[in-house]
């Protein structure tokens, strides 16, 4: 492959999978404190979800991470927000609730600083999602779900009691991942030769979900001409 052919394929991907999108942008803490933001599943179906250790509703985070686990190859995360403003059922430290977590649901998925969802003191990630969603600008209670597309648009808000594994989500998320990897085939079936499109598609995207940094979709020499070479003997 040429060099230009290399950097248009490149740019096309990139574009593809990460429209801009503010969301993406803003700001945010990972459990351990250290700066992060939505930018880092880019390219990912998003389940968003204000967790909590003293809940009737904690069980949900068994569902959650089986949910995580199912779909976390189809380019699908689930991320934690810690809260404690229903009910101050999550008053732990930062260190305590990743512990809780950890011990008692092997939770794997990102888990994020506390954080408050509703009032004046909502983070912006949450005033955000709110106002996106259509709906109520407040939320209800612990466990209130949103599901982001890949360029981190809400696509569909789940109320506190609905479960993750509940029918209603599983769609959601198989279709919104479905969407991702079709703009994806779309894409790679305009740039590489037709005749053999369809089985180099699929171990591309193989190599790049295996490969991929941060759990984004970034292409250079070593990877997508790598394998593009390595198919086309």
């Amino acid at each position: 492959m040429k060099p230009i052919a290399a950097l248009f394929l490149s740019i096309s991907l990139a574009a593809a999978v990460s429209a801009g999108n503010p969301t993406l942008d803003i700001q945010l803490k990972d459990i351990d404190g250290k700066k992060t933001s939505l930018k880092a599943h880019k390219g990912k179906v998003m389940l968003v979800v204000n967790v909590a250790s003293k809940c009737g509703l904690t069980p949900q985070y068994k569902q959650l991470q089986a949910v995580h686990d199912k779909f976390a190859k189809k380019g699908f995360t689930v991320l934690g927000f810690p809260c404690n403003q229903f009910g101050k059922q999550e008053p732990g430290t930062a260190l305590e609730i990743k512990k809780f977590c950890t011990d008692n649901y092997s939770v794997t998925f990102p888990l994020h600083a506390k954080i408050e969802v509703n009032g004046d003191g909502a983070h912006p990630l949450y005033k955000k999602l709110k106002k996106e969603s259509g709906g109520s600008d407040k939320l209800r209670w612990n466990f209130e779900k949103f599901l982001l597309d890949g360029n981190g648009k809400v696509s569909k808000r789940f109320s506190p009691s609905v479960k993750p594994d509940a029918p209603e989500v599983i769609a959601a998320i198989e279709s919104a991942a479905s969407r991702v990897e079709s703009r994806l085939y779309h894409t790679l079936g305009a740039l590489l030769p037709r005749a053999q499109t369809n089985r180099k598609f699929h171990r591309i995207l193989a190599f790049l979900r295996d490969r991929a940094e941060d759990d984004s979709i970034e292409i250079d020499d070593d990877g997508i001409v790598a394998v593009w070479r390595r198919n086309s003997t």
